[in-house]
């Protein structure tokens, strides 16, 4: 199938996790920066933005052109 939906749609999950990978680097960074810096409410805050990142590289990935082939017709 070399619909432009498919690549659209694989293009949108790299996109997905690379947004993910980014996150995790750079809370993981500010993370770091905080924790030497002793402040626990920025700890906390950039403790979820890693996390965040996690769960974006670990979504399953959004297919709709797959999945939903009698929009097709």
């Amino acid at each position: 199938m070399s619909d432009w939906r498919s690549y659209y749609w694989r293009g949108f999950n790299v996109a997905g996790r690379f947004v993910g990978a980014g996150f995790v680097i750079v809370g993981g960074i500010v993370f770091c920066y905080a924790v030497s810096q002793g402040d626990v409410l920025e700890m906390v805050v950039t403790g979820v933005v890693p996390v965040l990142g996690v769960l974006l590289i670990c979504a399953k990935p959004y297919r709709p052109d797959i999945r939903d082939s009698h929009l097709d017709k």
